[in-house]
């Protein structure tokens, strides 16, 4: 007899603002996101991500009908103050993925420091600045940069985005060295945003909210320490990257963390080593953000999601 496979479909979200400033294309606004929720309430069942993890994981026979996951990642405020009212609305479970470094050290992620610079000047401002100040800095970089190009890799990573600023977002986080990222970002961002560490309050979650949502039924997840692309690490830099955030979220929690999100998320993101972390640390589940609906008990470690851009939209985007 045939039978009809079990179906989940994971949505990712980021930032979710009232403004219309644009955060990069991973930007939704409050009133898209409440139109999203109500859309996935009436056409999918959104189960808690625990119910789908054991499942993967061969606790469960099967999944509800048309099954759905939401997932929140970066560890962002507005999902403390906007999301969540939201879910408990609607009576909705999703799972937050966290990095520990803005807890930990009271400083942006590097990806972060990216969205900040695009957010307050235009793409044509952005890339002249950059540009500019790593000739100044890096030659040798900087020609590797200007000579680089793949436009058919670049579209599949970064579709929503300029063919200009694909260029530039592939060479920032696969290739430019980090010790060269802080200098040229400290530059780029002298005078434009004035002290930066004067937002952070207001950009991340702070531990008490993180266990605050941990404690009303949220799933708290490990998105790496600092949000490094895994695949550029070496094997014990890779174990310190998923180890730590892991042993400070539980600490945070009281709970055992057993979800993560892979950083960029591609499947060149991220190796076998990240997955024998991931299994020596007993994780039952892993999602990347390569596009498609999830059909199965596929594997575990590479969860597909679709982005909020993928969801039916709203006149205001």
């Amino acid at each position: 007899m045939f039978t009809i496979p079990d179906i989940c479909l994971v949505v990712m979200y980021h930032y979710i603002k009232g403004s219309s400033r644009k955060y990069g294309p991973c930007w939704t606004s409050y009133e898209l996101f409440t139109d999203q929720i109500k859309y996935l309430k009436a056409s999918y069942n959104i189960i808690d991500p625990q119910v789908y993890h054991s499942y993967l994981n061969g606790e469960t026979e099967s999944l509800p009908d048309n099954s759905c996951v939401l997932t929140f990642d970066d560890g962002l405020r507005e999902h403390y103050e906007v999301v969540v009212p939201v879910l408990k609305e609607f009576g909705i479970k999703g799972i937050f993925f966290i990095n520990g470094f803005p807890l930990a050290e009271k400083s942006f992620l590097d990806v972060h420091k990216v969205h900040i610079a695009r957010n307050i000047l235009s793409d044509e401002v952005f890339i002249h600045k950059f540009e500019e100040i790593l000739r100044d800095i890096d030659i040798d970089s900087f020609n590797y940069y200007n000579d680089y190009s793949d436009p058919k890799k670049l579209e599949n990573i970064y579709r929503y985005d300029s063919r200009h600023m694909q260029k530039l977002k592939y060479f920032i986080t696969y290739r430019l060295d980090y010790s060269i990222f802080q200098i040229l970002f400290d530059k780029l961002l002298e005078g434009v945003v004035g002290n930066l560490s004067s937002h952070l309050e207001n950009y991340y979650m702070n531990s008490k909210e993180i266990k605050s949502l941990c404690d009303e039924g949220m799933t708290i997840g490990n998105h790496t320490w600092s949000h490094k692309l895994l695949s550029r690490l070496s094997t014990s830099a890779q174990k310190e990257e998923i180890t730590k955030n892991h042993c400070l979220l539980n600490d945070i929690t009281g709970k055992n963390i057993f979800a993560f999100s892979v950083p960029y998320g591609k499947t060149d993101s991220f190796n076998n080593d990240t997955t024998d972390n991931l299994v020596s640390l007993d994780y039952k589940a892993s999602y990347i953000t390569e596009r498609g609906i999830n059909v199965g008990k596929k594997d575990r470690f590479h969860i597909l999601r679709i982005d909020t851009n993928e969801l039916v939209r709203s006149k205001e985007r």
